[in-house]
């Protein structure tokens, strides 16, 4: 159980970075493709 829970908070940990990696350059792309 204990080792479930952890590769769970991995999995989430790593979508949450993901997602929030894929967020930060798709607005920083449409900042400088607006900017240009």
């Amino acid at each position: 159980g204990n080792k479930m829970a952890v590769i769970a908070y991995r999995i989430t940990l790593t979508n949450f970075l993901t997602l929030k990696l894929f967020s930060t350059t798709r607005t920083e792309f449409i900042f400088i493709k607006v900017r240009w």
